[in-house]
């Protein structure tokens, strides 16, 4: 069996859960609050992790979009996704028209937000991902 621990724990994968297609590189998750930014243009998961909606939104609060029930990436974190649906933005997707992310079979997976007005991230909804071992 393959060990899929690194130094910041086990190693995942995201997946389309259609075509079984792969959609990152390894990643760690992470639950820690102090790794999460809300700023404007910037990132709101650190590069090599991804996170569980529910850790990371304001209960009862609106996130573009995003909501419990996803896991939240960087875009960069996506290397073998692809861009597509609605790119609408002034400096990147604002996300507010559903589905811009998908496979490279073409099933759309997530929602890329990274308009310069908002945080920046990905929301994949686990109805369409699997998180599986790396």
């Amino acid at each position: 069996m393959t060990d899929t621990r690194g130094r910041n724990g086990p190693r995942y994968r995201l997946l389309c859960r259609e075509c079984g297609a792969a959609l990152s590189r390894a990643l760690a998750e992470t639950t820690s609050e102090a790794k999460y930014r809300h700023k404007d243009g910037e990132q709101v998961i650190p590069v090599g992790f991804f996170a569980r909606a529910e850790n990371v939104i304001i209960k009862n609060a609106r996130f573009y979009g995003a909501k419990d029930g996803e896991v939240l990436v960087g875009v960069a974190d996506l290397p073998f996704a692809l861009a597509g649906g609605s790119r609408n933005g002034c400096c990147g997707p604002t996300g507010m028209h559903g589905f811009n992310i998908m496979c490279e079979n073409e099933h759309f997976v997530g929602t890329e937000c990274g308009d310069c007005w908002m945080p920046h991230f990905v929301h994949l909804p686990l109805t369409h991902v699997e998180v599986c071992d790396a």
